[in-house]
């Protein structure tokens, strides 16, 4: 018999989203690395607060922007088109497609060099704006943990939250298996 490890959403939330993440925001090198994989996971969130299956093709823009909105207020001015820098456009959709964010606007950053200014979400004297891996990530996990919240609290009383989201088999088993 196959074992298997299966992880509802909030068991990936904290286990994946949180506490891999951390790790690999902690992890001193590959910074660019971290900030593809951390703006993936908003559109996760985003994806946790709709009626959709997780798997529903064209919710990507609508996705993303409810998992912005989770990280608070600082954000509002960069969720819409209409904005000068929109994260979406600017960041979210470059890094996935291009695999490079719009340097003529964004600035991306981590603490290391920086003697820990409050330069996130600031600009510089380009007009670029700063995002600060540290930051960014700390603000993402404010968010997590509200969506847990509001989860845990009924807000959203969705069937995919219930159902298994990840499912991990040992290897050694399913070798055996398929032999």
């Amino acid at each position: 018999m196959i074992t298997e490890h299966k992880k509802g959403v909030i068991e990936f939330i904290e286990t994946v989203y949180l506490k891999e993440m951390m790790d690999l925001v902690e992890y001193p090198e590959a910074p660019y690395s971290k900030f593809l994989i951390i703006i993936q996971g908003i559109e996760f969130l985003g994806a946790c607060q709709d009626n959709h299956i997780f798997e529903k093709e064209g919710l990507s823009r609508k996705r993303f922007r409810k998992g912005m909105v989770l990280m608070g207020e600082k954000y509002c001015d960069f969720l819409d088109e209409v904005n000068e820098i929109c994260f979406y456009r600017d960041f979210r959709c470059p890094m996935i497609h291009q695999f490079k964010h719009n340097q003529k606007k964004i600035t991306l950053a981590t603490k290391a060099g920086i003697n820990y200014e409050e330069l996130h979400l600031t600009k510089n004297e380009n007009g670029q704006l700063y995002i600060v891996l540290e930051d960014f990530y700390a603000d993402i996990q404010q968010a997590a943990q509200l969506l847990i919240e509001q989860i845990n609290q009924g807000k959203y009383n969705l069937e995919k939250l219930s159902e298994p989201y990840l499912t991990i088999h040992k290897i050694e088993e399913m070798r055996f298996i398929s032999s």
